[in-house]
């Protein structure tokens, strides 16, 4: 199976900042990234640091290089049904989008005077089923 070098923002199945066909290619970005962020280290806005985690990036504490083999992590990838549902849980939006992945946690908001849930899932009905469980769950918590 091919390998490919991911460079991430630290964090797993998640962040990916650049794909790449060699380790090389993929450290050298994340030396770039690095030393760009240091720039920031002796500059400040209203007292705070700009790059106040610069000595942990250098460290090897931020951006990651990881080796992956190409068709691994399908689920992670960008591409989900987007499903929006209103307090009584019934679905106001549904649409699909290639911006959003599908095993991003649902989000639960306020518009007007009305809470909207929207999950996202790789079918409609999993992102309406995980909307309306979320959203079951939010209007239970704001009871107690």
């Amino acid at each position: 199976m091919p390998k490919i070098w991911i460079t991430t923002d630290g964090r797993p199945h998640d962040g990916v900042l650049g794909i790449f066909s060699s380790e090389l290619g993929a450290r050298r970005y994340r030396e770039l990234l690095v030393e760009r962020y240091a720039l920031g280290k002796n500059l400040g806005l209203d007292g705070k640091s700009l790059a106040k985690d610069a000595d942990a990036w250098r460290l090897g504490l931020g951006p990651d290089v990881v080796e992956a083999t190409m068709d691994e992590n399908l689920d992670y990838l960008r591409g989900a049904w987007v499903v929006k549902v209103d307090e009584t849980c019934r679905m106001i939006t549904c649409e699909f989008s290639t911006k959003l992945k599908p095993n991003h946690p649902p989000s639960t908001y306020r518009v007007g005077i009305h809470r909207i849930c929207q999950a996202h899932a790789t079918t409609p009905q999993a992102a309406l089923d995980a909307a309306r469980k979320a959203m079951i769950a939010h209007l239970g918590r704001c009871r107690t």
